[in-house]
């Protein structure tokens, strides 16, 4: 009995092949957290012009490019999150949450198609921490935080980009390598791989019968 067609289903498509086990998603959690103190506390000290590398962006795009747009859209709400609550955070709760949610989200849709090549990456990268930069600025300026300044956000917006765009190849590939889908092929292998071992016990015995 022929196997194909479960592996060509749609229920195996899209988010099922990039599933999380358990082990993966708290790996991810880790990372977003390890990645938040990181920019917070030594980041944001070094002797940089201008803006702080995004380095939590660069781990959510990562997740959300590899594993989709769920994935993508949980992993930024809650990498806005710890950023919304972490000291020394004095802005509204869920500026960041909203943006990198929606980051998350899109980029999730884009998937595999944007992140073939390094230039793509980097492309991406540079588009989405714009995009970053200048929502978390809107969600200011929405909620009428008096903080909220155009001119600085324009004065900060290319380093902010230069410096998270120059992590994109070091952080993302690493990201991207770590949390890889299988593919139908590679899922397939699997499942063949599985089923051959639970058959060797059986044909091992069936082996001594004859």
């Amino acid at each position: 009995m022929s196997h194909a067609p479960l592996l060509s289903s749609p229920t195996l498509s899209g988010e099922r092949l990039g599933r999380m086990s358990t082990a993966a998603i708290l790996g991810a959690v880790a990372m977003i957290v390890v990645a938040a103190v990181v920019q917070v506390s030594m980041l944001t000290r070094l002797p940089l012009p201008g803006a702080t590398p995004g380095l939590v962006l660069l781990v959510l795009i990562g997740l959300a490019l590899s594993r989709g747009s769920l994935t993508g859209a949980l992993a930024g709400f809650g990498a806005g999150m710890v950023l919304d609550l972490m000291p020394p955070a004095d802005h509204a709760v869920g500026r960041y949450a909203f943006v990198l949610c929606l980051i998350g989200y899109l980029l999730g849709l884009l998937g595999s198609r944007i992140y073939g090549t390094a230039i793509g990456l980097m492309a991406v990268t540079a588009v989405t921490s714009a995009a970053a930069f200048i929502g978390f600025a809107a969600t200011g300026a929405l909620t009428g935080d008096p903080r909220a300044n155009w001119s600085d956000v324009w004065d900060l917006l290319p380093s902010a980009v230069l410096y998270t765009t120059a992590l994109a190849p070091f952080v993302v590939r690493s990201v991207l390598s770590r949390y890889r889908p299988l593919t139908r092929g590679e899922l397939g292998t699997v499942v063949t791989a599985r089923k051959a071992r639970r058959l060797n016990p059986l044909a091992r015995r069936q082996e001594r019968m004859l």
